[in-house]
């Protein structure tokens, strides 16, 4: 069967992928809704139009043209569902006004170094003359105190109206934290200190998602009042219930190295996990006249239970809605297709919210279910055992390599890593997680019997004990993974067809396949050329927002330096989480952390500077920088003001630009982020003043130059 013919018997999926496209396009591009609004109407009438008038004639002939229009109308109405989406009335359009906001508490306090991070959903907005109801979601800093420690989901606060955007610190490369909250429909936060909110008489929510969060709130409870502490309380929280605000980063890094991160976050494997053990457990039901029927209503209600009691998280949601397509499709007996029910999953999901495309556990769950439809019978039956427990081991290896196979480009576009021994640890660990998720429901379900619950859990201590002990160990092997690298969007597309070429090359043996897979392959070779010639002669200064202290790089090719403000032992310095990024993919692999002090007596033993010093002017490939680290200025003060190509302030100088400005003039001023709030506001004021040029780190992001951007290069 081709592939013209293979698309014909998946409907959804030619639907969805002009619907794809739609949502894409408009996230990129700015289309007023009204234009939309026309193009889409226009595009209906023109649907209808030749449905109703075409001539029977000439129908065949121009089938074409009304699934081109068909197309484009599906990718108008997208864009329309996505601009909907995206200019949403929220509690936002009334932040900055006086009053007060009604919210309530969506998840309990998570716990931070300084403050309780809570999730919250703003209800209602008290106005001095209005009250207004609202909607979204945002983030509340709650100051720890015992109060706000003892929140729960579903507790009402009135908090002031103060909220503000989330903001990225605007440094190169770094995760795009505002962008990412955005998609999970998080519009604000508020900082908010003891005695700045209260918690009114409270009234019982009877809102289905609190109603699940609680629920996990209560089995969260179960499993510690049984003995499952520590690390293994935190693997047990988020495999069995999607709770991981207890996971450290030592355990996070373990299985991320080992290729196990996909069991702590409950999605597609835990849900299919589920649903094969209920197809299993009721085959007996085959007996009864109705079994279809009853097989697919006892399989929905227990996987949407476990959904509520995993406190309804959106990834757990996805899963459900997954595979009770597939639940559904195999009671109409379509189920020979699976990909036409992925998609119809898919495009249901994107129709309710189209953000969720940009969010990366759907992206995973849904290339990871096709891939393993797709290549696992092929794989599979290309070795056939006799044994049993071989054809098992093989079994569970393919579909491991299966998944593994379609979405290990998009893991190293996100995660910039490969576990290199992703099969040795699904060998072990999704067994293992197997069996924890059925004694954490076992649990669950018997907690009410002391000795019995008392049993159960030792034996889920024991198998989350060995979980920790194998991935951990499987992450600290040689080459456990390989770290460090980087594609972008080209690269990432031409992967995915060297993958496809190359694969169906085994499959259908055309030698043309893998001739097209090499020009591919040439391609990418091309592309990563010119990408590390671009990074060889790049020379750059980068004054970078890193909070409350100073940061700076000058990048020569592959040489970098990094210069922080921050108070640590410079022997063995530790690199800076916002220079690390752009070191990364700026593919500076020669990098040296240095003091700012260092910088300016330039005395760093073994280590070549692209730049040279004298006194506070540092020359960086022949451009002229200025640090004011100081209220001193030195012997300059007697001289006549010294042009300077830029002028960096920091928390070290608290004198007026006025007084500094008759010993430079400075062709831009920097504003780094360790400048204090109050200091910000008047240089920035005086640089006005004196008409000069400026940047501000912390309200503009990462200040970023070549030199040849330098006045006079």
């Amino acid at each position: 069967m081709g592939y013209y013919e293979g698309l014909r018997r998946m409907p959804a999926l030619r639907l969805l992928l002009p619907f794809i496209a739609g949502i894409i396009l408009r996230d990129n591009i700015q289309i007023p809704f009204p234009l939309l609004i026309a193009g889409c109407s226009f595009l209906f009438l023109l649907l209808f139009f030749i449905r109703i008038y075409e001539p029977a004639n000439v129908r065949y002939n121009i089938r074409w043209l009304y699934g081109l229009v068909l197309n484009c109308f599906i990718m108008i109405f997208s864009m329309c569902l996505m601009s909907k989406t995206i200019q949403a009335p929220t509690f936002m359009d009334y932040t900055g006004k006086d009053g007060f906001i009604v919210a309530r508490v969506v998840e309990p306090p998570h716990e931070r170094e300084r403050r309780y991070r809570v999730l919250i959903e703003p209800l209602v907005v008290i106005g001095d003359t209005s009250i207004t109801r609202t909607s979204g979601r945002a983030l509340g800093w709650f100051g720890k105190d015992s109060l706000a420690g003892m929140l729960r989901a579903g507790d009402r606060l009135v908090i002031p109206n103060r909220f503000s955007e989330i903001r990225n610190q605007g440094n190169p490369f770094e995760f795009d934290y505002s962008n990412y909250m955005r998609i999970q429909g998080v519009s604000g936060e508020i900082y908010l200190d003891s005695g700045e909110w209260f918690r009114p008489e409270q009234v019982a929510a009877r809102n289905l998602l609190l109603t699940a969060g609680r629920l996990r709130e209560r089995l969260l409870d179960i499993l510690e009042s049984n003995g499952v502490t520590g690390r293994e309380y935190a693997v047990a929280g988020a495999l069995i219930l999607g709770y991981r605000s207890e996971i450290d980063q030592e355990t996070r890094h373990s299985y991320a190295a080992s290729g196990a991160m996909h069991i702590l976050a409950v999605s597609g494997l835990h849900v299919g996990i589920i649903y094969l053990l209920i197809y299993w457990t009721l085959g007996f039901v085959k007996k009864f006249r109705y079994h279809s029927i009853v097989r697919v209503i006892i399989i929905l209600i227990i996987i949407w239970f476990y959904a509520l009691l995993t406190g309804l998280s959106p990834s757990v949601t996805r899963a459900s809605t997954m595979f009770s397509f597939v639940a559904v499709a195999g009671f109409f007996r379509r189920s020979a297709n699976i990909f036409n029910t992925l998609a119809s999953s898919a495009f249901v999901q994107l129709l309710i919210n189209p953000l969720t495309l940009f969010i990366v556990g759907f992206q995973l769950s849904y290339f990871a279910v096709a891939g393993i439809a797709y290549y696992q019978p092929f794989i599979s039956s290309v070795i056939r055992f006799r044994n049993m427990l071989a054809e098992k081991i093989w079994a569970l290896s393919t579909v491991s390599l299966s998944a593994q196979l379609v979405i290990f480009p998009l893991g190293i576009y996100y995660f910039n890593q490969f576990p290199n021994y992703f099969l040795l640890t699904n060998l072990l660990a999704v067994p293992l997680a197997m069996i924890i998720l059925y004694l954490g429901l076992v649990l669950f379900l018997i907690s009410f019997i002391p000795f019995v619950a008392s049993v159960v859990a030792f034996l889920l201590n024991i198998a989350l004990y060995l979980l920790n002990f194998i991935t951990g160990t499987i992450s600290h092997l040689p080459f456990s993974h390989s770290p460090d690298m980087i594609i972008n969007i080209p690269l990432l597309i031409i992967l995915y067809g060297i993958i496809f070429l190359i694969t169906h090359f085994f499959i259908l043996k055309k030698p043309w396949l893998l001739q097209l897979s090499i020009v591919f392959a040439i391609a990418a070779l091309v592309l990563r050329s010119g990408y590390l010639i671009s990074t060889s002669e790049q020379k750059i200064f980068m004054v970078y927002n890193s909070g409350r202290y100073s940061l700076y790089s000058f990048i020569s090719g592959k040489r970098n330096i990094v210069v922080s403000g921050r108070d640590q032992d410079f022997e063995e310095a530790v690199m800076p989480y916002a220079a690390s990024r752009t070191a990364l993919f700026m593919n500076t692999d020669n990098v040296n952390v240095i003091s700012v002090e260092q910088m300016l007596d330039c005395k760093i033993k073994g280590m070549s500077c692209p730049y040279h010093v004298e006194g506070r002017f540092v020359y960086f490939y022949g451009y002229r920088i200025y640090f004011a680290e100081s209220n001193e200025t030195g012997p300059l003060d007697a001289m006549d003001p010294v042009h300077v190509d830029m002028l960096v302030i920091s928390s070290r100088f608290s004198s007026s630009l006025h007084e500094i400005c008759n010993v430079v003039i400075p062709g831009k001023v920097i504003i780094d982020s360790s400048v204090p709030f109050y200091l910000r506001a008047e240089y920035i004021e005086q640089c006005i003043e004196l008409g000069l040029n400026y940047h501000d780190v912390r309200g503009a992001g990462a200040f970023k130059t070549s030199v040849h951007q330098f006045p006079g290069g």
